[in-house]
This record gives C-alpha cells, sequence and structure tokens, in this order.
C-alpha cells in the first residue's frame, strides 16, 4: 500500500546537531510532497516552533507538537487536540519541583510560556528550541487558577543524570495520572496521561482519513517509539537508542548523515 503521510519528528532527526536542516532532506522533503504525499511534523517542541520549520520546509497541514498534546494547521489554525493537565495536578507536580533547586521549570498554555526562575539551560531551550519568549510570573500555581483552564505542559530542565533520578520519583507518584517523559537528556516533560505522539497521530489518520499502512513514521527517541510502532512503516534513525532501534521496521542514517531523506528514498522517491 503506497504511502501517503509522512510524519518526522524534528530534533535528533529532521534537524541536525547544529539545529539545521541538510539541503539533500529540504530537496527530498520537497519531491515527496510534489508526489502529494502529505508531510507533518510531531515534536516535543511547542506548535510555534512546529510551524516555524513547516513554513520553512513550504509544509502545509496538521502539525503535531507537545509530544502529542497538541495538533494545529499551520495555515488555517485549526485545533483538532488538545490534551491537557488537570490544574490540580499539576499544582502538586509543581510544588515538587520546587524542592528540587537543581532543575528549573516552566508551564506552557499552547505556547505562551511562564516561569518563576530560569537558569541558563533553561533560558535557552525556550528561546532558541522552543521558539517561545518566556513570561516571569511570582508564582506559577497561583497564575494555574487564575487562569481558570488547564496547563498543557509542564517542561523541567537540567542535568541528565538528576532528571532520571527525578523522572523515576515523579513516575512512583504520578505515573497513572500523567505521562511523564523525555524529549531530550536535559528536558522532562510532563503532560496529560493521554497524550503521546502514537495517540496524535491516529486522531490526526482519522481526521485526514488515512489507513496506519499508508503512514511511515521517522523518529529517534523514546518518545518516538508508539508513533514508529503506530505507522505502517516505522523509521528509526541511526542515532536513536538500540530500545527505538528494535521497534523498527527500517533503521536510517544518522540525523547528521541525511537519515529522513534516506528513508524518504527508501519507500517513496
Amino acid at each position: 500500500m503506497a504511502i501517503r503521510l509522512v510524519t518526522i519528528d524534528i530534533d535528533g532527526t529532521l534537524i541536525r546537531d547544529d539545529l539545521t536542516v541538510s539541503q539533500k532532506t529540504v530537496e527530498k522533503i520537497k519531491k515527496v510532497m510534489e508526489k502529494n504525499v502529505m508531510v507533518t511534523l510531531c515534536t516535543g517542541r511547542p506548535n510555534i516552533a512546529a510551524k516555524y520549520f513547516a513554513e520553512m520546509l513550504g509544509i502545509e497541514g496538521y502539525q503535531i507538537s507537545q509530544n502529542g498534546a497538541y495538533i494545529k494547521h499551520n495555515i488555517t489554525g485549526n485545533i483538532i487536540l488538545h490534551d491537557t493537565l488537570p490544574r490540580g495536578i499539576a499544582e502538586k507536580i509543581i510544588l515538587i519541583c520546587r524542592e528540587h533547586k537543581n532543575f528549573s521549570l516552566s508551564l506552557l498554555y499552547e505556547d505562551i510560556c511562564y516561569y518563576e526562575t530560569l537558569d541558563e539551560l533553561a533560558m535557552h531551550v525556550n528561546l532558541n528550541i522552543n521558539l517561545v519568549k518566556p513570561i516571569r510570573v511570582d508564582d506559577i500555581n497561583e497564575l494555574i487558577w487564575k487562569e481558570r483552564k488547564n496547563p498543557t505542559k509542564i517542561l523541567v530542565t537540567g542535568q541528565a543524570r538528576d532528571l532520571d533520578s527525578f523522572m523515576r520519583y515523579l513516575i512512583r507518584l504520578y505515573g497513572s495520572q500523567v505521562n511523564i517523559l523525555r524529549s531530550g537528556a536535559q528536558f522532562l516533560d510532563i503532560i496529560s496521561a493521554k497524550a503521546s505522539k502514537g495517540r496524535a497521530l491516529k486522531v490526526l489518520s482519522e481526521k485526514l482519513k488515512i489507513q496506519r499502512q499508508e503512514i511511515m513514521a521517522i523518529g529517534d527517541n523514546f518518545n518516538d517509539i508508539d508513533m514508529i510502532e503506530f505507522a505502517g512503516i516505522g523509521v528509526a534513525m541511526g542515532n536513536a537508542p538500540d530500545e527505538v532501534k528494535k521497534i523498527a521496521d527500517f533503521i536510517a542514517s544518522s540525523n547528521n548523515n541525511d537519515g529522513v531523506a534516506d528513508a524518504l528514498e527508501e519507500f517513496i522517491l
């Protein structure tokens, strides 16, 4: 069955380690779209960052962001999915995060980011990776109740070793009530228990009336696993951990060696 939709992770997949997209990858994506194959980006970043890369590549359509919690059309602005964190649980997790001085905490409502204190790493992540300008507030929990709506995501940044143990601790406490996952070595995302890239891809495929067998998904990290498993053709990047490679149908070259372009050539072009 021919591929009708390709979904591509951004960090560690679409972009190289220097945060750029290779010219070869740009050209192959354009050729895929010329064959009337839809392309969507699927990222842990906020929608504004997904939209930035989509526009750079000439992609028009729905983009999946916030690790599957949010789907928005980058031209019409139509939103077909927004899974949020219950305010009560978000408040409890924020209180726990405050007790750990090694971490910085950001709270996101769609593309709006709030913080109390941010270290240099967290500020870099928000400005240069998430492409949002953080807004400082005195008390994030007070903001949650003042907004009278549930947040999209809690982002915790810190050193990888510290986040490993903190993630295990949070999972023991709230693993059944929220989805806690790593979208990078120094990033910890806390989103709705329902949200994942795989679920978002299912929602999008039903909206577009595309069967699983007509989808190719390309990713590199643990948060890409259920997306890769859902697709008819699941592709792991050469730089992916072994656990991700094991569930893939095809292993491409690394993100620094045009892995996305290789996969598109192998199955579509």
